[in-house]
């Protein structure tokens, strides 16, 4: 006999459980009317970890395409591109690379993104 089990977040409510905090902030410049670029930072804080910080620049065109970059203070950087089509469905791509001490790589990553957006507001 299969026995299904499903569980998660069982540590929520516990007060012995680590908290982490999360801070992001981001600003977008409109260069003109094809080209924005947004600004964003990351900032995770818990006690468990290092501090891990993250800030990056991304170029958008009509709206429609991205490209742009990010770095970490744990010697990560982020590389991604993407676009969306018919104002609905979004597809990106991200490679993240990082790179431990003199001469040693953790080596690279990839990440595929597929979205839809349920209401463009």
């Amino acid at each position: 006999v299969a026995k299904l089990s499903v569980s998660g977040n069982e540590e929520v409510f516990n007060r012995q459980t680590e908290k982490r905090h999360h801070i992001m902030a981001g600003y977008t410049f409109h260069i003109n009317q094809r080209v924005d670029l947004i600004t964003n930072s990351f900032l995770r804080i818990d006690r468990l970890r290092p501090a891990l910080f993250e800030a990056g620049v991304r170029a958008s065109m009509d709206s429609n395409k991205w490209l742009g970059i990010s770095m970490r203070n744990d010697h990560t950087v982020v590389g991604t591109l993407g676009m969306l089509v018919k104002n609905k469905f979004s597809f990106g791509y991200a490679y993240e690379y990082k790179k431990f001490g003199i001469g040693s790589t953790a080596g690279g990553t990839h990440e595929l993104v597929l979205g839809i957006q349920l209401q463009n507001l």
